[in-house]
């Protein structure tokens, strides 16, 4: 059987494996939570840059509104309406416009319209 320096021995050698499996799972761990370190600072990074983004495309946005009632304001401003004079015409007198009633009335009595009796024949 084994004597007691065997014991200790196995003891000991056992300790070492259990401390060198702790140190590989400690280097794991500290590997994986720089990892997730990464990540999440790459998201909230990403998360950052699109707020930004985001806000500048307000601030943007609410300049140009800006600039473009102070345009209409001032082209409203400029055009004023055209007022263009006409002369005055003439005064038509009641007894003018009967003469030139009569007047048609009376050419149209003296020359008859020719038809083509083509176009025209009843039969």
């Amino acid at each position: 059987m084994g004597t007691q320096e065997d014991y200790v021995r196995s003891f000991y050698e056992g300790l070492d494996r259990e401390k060198s499996s702790n140190e590989s799972l400690a280097r794991a761990l500290e590997n994986e939570s720089q990892d997730v370190t990464k990540v999440i600072i790459f998201v909230t990074s990403a998360v950052l840059v699109i707020i930004l983004i985001f806000v500048m495309a307000i601030f943007i946005d609410c300049r140009q509104q800006k600039l473009e009632s102070m345009m209409t304001k001032a082209a409203r401003k400029q055009k004023k309406p055209v007022r263009r004079k006409f002369p005055a015409l003439p005064a038509i007198t009641e007894g003018a416009l009967r003469d030139d009633r009569t007047v048609i009335i009376e050419h149209m009595e003296e020359e008859p319209v020719p038809t083509s009796s083509s176009s025209h024949n009843i039969v």
